[in-house]
C-alpha cells in the first residue's frame, strides 16, 4: 500500500500531532507499506481556492493557479491512502488543511449526480485514495474533535474517499512531559504504532486501539493546573526573547 502523509500543522514535525503520525507510519512500514512522501503544508505554496470554476470549465481537471498544489494532487492520486493529520483549531481543521481540501476540487466535475440518494459532483478521475485522520487537541474533552471529524467525513463523501477511521489525542501537549507521564505516553505511542500496522494488515483499526491513543493522563483539575504551568513557562520565555 502506498501512503501519502499530508500534515496541516503549522508546527510541522515539531507539533504534537506529528508525535502520533510518526508512530503510526512506523507501524504501517512494519507491514510493508510504502510512504511515498510526507508533505508539510506549512512549507508549501498553496493559494486559496478562487471559486472561478476554471478547473471545471476552461481547463478541466487543472487549476488556474500554478502553485505546489498541482504536484500534490498528482501524489494524492498515486497513493492508496491519504494520511491526513491536523490539530484542532477553533473546532475544525487548520487553515492550511482546509485550503488543501478546498483545492482538491479539480478531481471533481461541475455536473451533478446522486450517490446513495444525495447530490454530489461527478468524479473526474478514475479513483481517489482512502483517508485516515490523525488529530490532536489541547483541551481534554473528546467532544472537541466532534465538529472537525464530522467535517472531514463529509469532505470524504464529496471527494469519493473512503473514510478509514481516526486517531484522536486530547491534551496532546502533556505527551511532552515524558518523565511525569512516561507510562501513559508509552501506551499512546505503542497504540499509534499498532494502529498503523492494523490498518495495513486488516484494512481497519480496532476500537480498542483508537481508545488507547485517547486515554486521559490525569484528572481535569490536575490537567488544568499542569497546562497553566506550561503556559507560564512558555509566555515567560517568549517575553525574554
Amino acid at each position: 500500500m502506498k501512503i501519502l502523509s499530508v500534515n496541516g500543522s503549522p508546527h510541522k514535525d515539531r507539533g504534537n500531532t506529528y508525535i502520533i503520525v510518526k508512530a503510526f507510519l512506523e507501524g504501517a512500514r512494519m507491514e510493508g507499506a510504502e510512504v511515498i512522501d510526507e508533505i508539510f503544508l506549512q512549507d508549501k505554496k498553496i493559494g486559496y481556492c478562487l471559486g472561478c470554476y476554471t478547473c471545471w470549465s476552461k481547463t478541466p481537471g487543472r487549476c488556474i493557479q500554478k502553485d505546489d498544489m498541482e504536484e500534490i494532487i498528482e501524489k494524492v492520486l498515486s497513493s492508496d491512502l491519504l494520511l491526513l493529520s491536523t490539530p484542532v483549531y477553533i473546532d475544525g481543521v487548520t487553515a492550511q488543511t482546509k485550503t488543501f481540501l478546498d483545492r482538491l476540487i479539480p478531481v471533481l466535475q461541475a455536473y451533478f449526480t446522486t450517490v446513495d440518494g444525495h447530490c454530489r459532483h461527478r468524479l473526474s478521475v478514475k479513483k481517489m485514495p482512502a483517508l485516515f485522520l490523525i488529530s490532536s487537541c489541547g483541551f481534554s474533552e473528546m467532544d472537541n474533535f466532534s465538529a472537525m471529524v464530522e467535517s472531514v467525513k463529509k469532505a470524504c463523501k464529496n471527494l469519493y474517499m473512503e473514510y478509514k477511521g481516526q486517531l484522536l489525542r486530547p491534551a496532546a501537549h502533556l505527551m511532552r512531559l515524558k518523565e511525569k507521564y512516561e507510562a501513559e505516553v508509552k501506551v499512546i505511542l505503542d497504540a499509534a504504532k499498532e494502529a498503523g500496522r492494523q490498518l495495513i494488515k486488516y484494512g481497519r483499526v480496532s476500537k480498542e486501539i483508537e481508545e488507547k491513543v485517547s486515554i486521559p493522563f490525569c484528572e481535569k483539575e490536575d490537567f488544568i493546573k499542569e497546562t497553566n504551568r506550561l503556559w507560564d513557562i512558555f509566555i515567560k520565555k517568549r517575553k525574554e526573547e
